[in-house]
C-alpha cells in the first residue's frame, strides 16, 4: 500500500513511515528475513548453546526435545538476591517429533518408542553461569534435573482423591508443556496444554495423537493431564504439584500478580477457538517471609471465568451456584476436570447470560508493571480471524 492522507500508509524505499521510525530507535542495524537453517543476529550480537536435544542434564537424563517456556532463576534469589551471572534454568519441552525422538514411522509404536517419547517432554532445571562473555552449563547435582512423562507427582485441591481422579491424589508425568510462570515465592509453573495428543479424552472425540495408548500396560487416565504444575527449581528432593484449583483445560501460559490484599491471582487462557480466560485468586495471602507457608497458596482458592459481555468475572463455585448442579456436574471437583463444559454454560439466551464467554484462541497472558492484563488472542479459524488481536484487561 502507498501513498499519504487518511488511512494510508506511505512507503519509503520499500518500507513504511512506522517501520522506518521503529528502526531509528533501535540501538542496533535490523537484519533481512532469511531462509538459512542457522541462528541470524544482527551484528554486534552472539549466542552460545547452552544444552541442546539429547545432552545430558544429570547421569543419563538428557535434555528434551521442542523447547517453549523458560525461567531464570537467580541463584541467590532465596536470599532476595539478583544474581544475573549465575542461576538455575527452567526449559519446558512441549512434545516430542516422533520421526527424531522415536524413529516412529508408521503403524503401531513399541513401548519402547513410547519411553523415548516420554523422556523427552516435561521440562529441564539445571544451573548455567557466565563466564568471560560466555554462557554455559554447569553440573551441578544440587539442582540439575529432569522432569517428564514418567515423574510422579502430587495432585492438589478438590480433584486430589475424588471420583473423577480415579480416586488419585498421586499421578505420573507431565506432557504438553507449553508457556509458564514464575511465583513471587520462586517456583516454576509449568502448563499442560494440548494434552489430549498423548492419552487421548474420554469426555470428548480427541484421539491419541502420538498413539502412547499403544503401550496399554502404561496407560494413564487423562484427566492427570490438562493441569498447571509447581515445581520448586530450588529443591531436587521436592515433588512436583499439580494444583487442580486453577482448572483443567489447554493452559497456554500462567500470568501471576499479588493483589491489593497480597492474595495471589494467576491468569489463564484456554488455547482454543471459542473458548475462555480464567483467573485463580488464592484464599491465603502472600508472605515475603515464609517461603514455606507460601507453597499453600494455590491449594485453595476460587477459579473465575470471565464474561466480556457483563463484565464480570463469575466464580466455577459448585456451592453458591446451582447452574451447575442443575446441568449435571456433581461436584468442585467435576466442574474444575470439566472446566470448558462449566464456563460455556448459560442461564439464559444473551451473551452477559453465559458462565464464560467464547473468545479467539488464547496464546498468552501477561501483567504489566501497572497491574494492567493483556491477553493475545491469535486467531480464530471458525470465526474467519486469521489474524487475532489483543485483548486489554483493567481490574
Amino acid at each position: 500500500m502507498s501513498g499519504a492522507g487518511s488511512g494510508g500508509t506511505s512507503v519509503i524505499g520499500g518500507v513504511s513511515e512506522a517501520q522506518a521510525a521503529q528502526a531509528s530507535r533501535l540501538s542496533f542495524t535490523p537484519i533481512e528475513p532469511s531462509g538459512e537453517d542457522e541462528v541470524v543476529l544482527p551484528e554486534g550480537f552472539k549466542y552460545d548453546v547452552v544444552r541442546k536435544w539429547g545432552d545430558d542434564v544429570i547421569g543419563n537424563d538428557a535434555y528434551g526435545y521442542n523447547n517453549d517456556f523458560v525461567a531464570y532463576f537467580p541463584i541467590d534469589a532465596l536470599d532476595g538476591g539478583q544474581n544475573s551471572q549465575d542461576g538455575i534454568l527452567w526449559v519446558n519441552h512441549e512434545y516430542p517429533d516422533p520421526k527424531w525422538v522415536s524413529e516412529y514411522q508408521d503403524g503401531e509404536k513399541t513401548p519402547e518408542q513410547i519411553a523415548q517419547e516420554k523422556a523427552s517432554v516435561g521440562g529441564s532445571i539445571f544451573r548455567v553461569r557466565r563466564q568471560g562473555n560466555t554462557w554455559g552449563f554447569v553440573e551441578d547435582d544440587q539442582y540439575n534435573r529432569r522432569i517428564d512423562a514418567t515423574t510422579p507427582m502430587d495432585l492438589t485441591g478438590p480433584a486430589a482423591g475424588s471420583e473423577e481422579m480415579e480416586g488419585a491424589d498421586e499421578v505420573i508425568g507431565t506432557l504438553a508443556n507449553c508457556g509458564g510462570g514464575v511465583t513471587p515465592w520462586n517456583t516454576v509453573l509449568t502448563c499442560e496444554e494440548n494434552y489430549q495428543d498423548y492419552y487421548g479424552e474420554n469426555f470428548g472425540a480427541d484421539e491419541s495423537r502420538y498413539r502412547w495408548l499403544d503401550d496399554s500396560g502404561n496407560v494413564q487416565p487423562p484427566e492427570q493431564y490438562g493441569w498447571i504444575v509447581e515445581v520448586d527449581p530450588f529443591d531436587p528432593e521436592s515433588k512436583p504439584r499439580k494444583h487442580t484449583w486453577l482448572g483443567r483445560l489447554r493452559h497456554e501460559n500462567a500470568a501471576i500478580r499479588l493483589s491489593d490484599r497480597g492474595r495471589v491471582v494467576v491468569y489463564t487462557g484456554h488455547d482454543q477457538e471459542n473458548q475462555c480466560i480464567y483467573k485463580f485468586i488464592s484464599s491465603g495471602t502472600y508472605d515475603p517471609d515464609d517461603r514455606e507457608a507460601n507453597f499453600d497458596l494455590l491449594t485453595d482458592g476460587m477459579l473465575y471465568v470471565a464474561n466480556f459481555a457483563s463484565g464480570r468475572w463469575n466464580a466455577l463455585d459448585y456451592e453458591n451456584n446451582s447452574i451447575f448442579e442443575d446441568n449435571d456436574f456433581g461436584s468442585q471437583a467435576d466442574i474444575l476436570v470439566r472446566a470448558p463444559e462449566a464456563a460455556a454454560l448459560s442461564g439464559g439466551e444473551n451473551p452477559e447470560d453465559r458462565i464464560g464467554t467464547p473468545l479467539d484462541r488464547c496464546e498468552d497472558i501477561e501483567v504489566a508493571s501497572d497491574g494492567t492484563v493483556y491477553a493475545a488472542l491469535t486467531n480464530n479459524e471458525k470465526h474467519g480471524n486469521f489474524y487475532g488481536q489483543i485483548l486489554k484487561i483493567t481490574e
